[in-house]
């Protein structure tokens, strides 16, 4: 718990950053970030693709939880299969990249908030209506945020009156959650995660888009690592369980950087590799370009998988949490 809790002080420094820029670098920072759903991608692939790769990973490498859930990801594959292919036709390319945004945000603050749920001790409904909150104020401000200026001025108004309106109210329920938790760290918690999602509302008023969207995937993506970690060390630390691991073993450095070393690998890869080979071998069979490029379509399609399998794959009874306890 301490170690989740020391995550979140990527939040403060976001803060610090943005501040120092404002009084010192005149805005520097504001200037140079990215600030177009390209380069958002572009931020995607080198920031959150690796997580999402090593949950991949975890679930194709191991034999028993493949034949787990095989059901459930030939389903899935079909439904993202569909969306991205009848999709492609009539939603645009700034589309995409919205509900992708949309879709992740609610996939962040869902991780956060079960990992809460779990420090803080906290059940109740108002608990659940605090969480649902900070996931529609996060939708919100994606949904800004990719779109860009394609909003007409009235309804960026009116969205950003909403906005305020939402960290008020998740404010004042996190100060009611707080009465109900019974822990000092469950407190902590509970408020860094309304700080992290309210600040990012701050960054956008600000003009430091790239810093709203930094902060919550950074933390996700660490906290994620550190599962994947604990998971992988506890599973296959003593005696390895699949070939993968059996291989590693034998280099007599350890197994907690497997994961995380083989996603970034995969990850430079796709980013490297996926959009030539394609135009290579993919168009000519075809006869035409693919509507978008294969990178795109490759991390997408692993990106809603992800998802979806970790909805259930970390649940309190699963498979992967018999490897994995929270510990203060």
């Amino acid at each position: 718990m301490r170690f989740l809790l020391g995550i979140y002080a990527i939040v403060p420094l976001c803060l610090l950053a943005m501040i120092l820029d404002q009084l010192i670098g005149s805005g520097y920072l504001s200037r140079v970030m990215p600030d177009t759903p390209q380069n958002y991608f572009l931020f995607q692939l080198l920031f959150g693709t690796p997580h999402i790769i090593a949950s991949s990973v975890i679930l194709s490498s191991n034999s028993g939880y493949f034949s787990m859930y095989r059901g459930r990801l030939i389903l899935i594959t079909i439904v993202i299969l569909l969306f991205f292919g009848l999709g492609s036709l009539v939603i645009p390319y700034n589309g995409f990249l919205a509900i992708v945004g949309a879709v992740t945000i609610l996939h962040v603050i869902k991780q956060q908030i079960g990992i809460g749920k779990g420090i803080c001790r906290i059940s109740n409904w108002v608990y659940g209506i605090w969480g649902w909150v900070l996931i529609l104020f996060g939708s919100i401000m994606y949904f800004v945020i990719f779109a860009g200026y394609d909003i007409p001025s009235g309804v960026r108004a009116w969205l950003h009156g909403v906005l305020w309106t939402l960290s008020g109210l998740a404010i004042m329920l996190t100060i009611a959650c707080h009465r109900h938790c019974t822990t000092f760290k469950g407190r902590l918690y509970l408020w860094a995660n309304t700080l992290m999602v309210v600040q990012s509302g701050l960054f956008y008023a600000e003009g430091y888009s790239f810093l709203a969207i930094l902060g919550p995937r950074l933390v996700h993506d660490l906290t994620a690592f550190t599962f994947y970690v604990a998971h992988d060390v506890n599973r296959h630390g003593s005696e390895p369980q699949n070939v993968l691991y059996r291989l590693v073993s034998k280099l007599g450095l350890g197994i907690f950087w497997v994961c995380p070393a083989v996603a970034v690998l995969l990850t430079y890869l796709i980013g490297r590799f996926a959009d030539p080979l394609a135009a290579l071998v993919v168009t000519p069979v075809l006869g035409f370009n693919l509507p978008y490029a294969a990178s795109f379509l490759i991390v997408g399609y692993l990106g809603m998988l992800h998802y979806y399998t970790e909805s259930f794959t970390w649940q309190s009874d699963s498979a992967y949490r018999l490897h994995v306890t929270l510990r203060a």
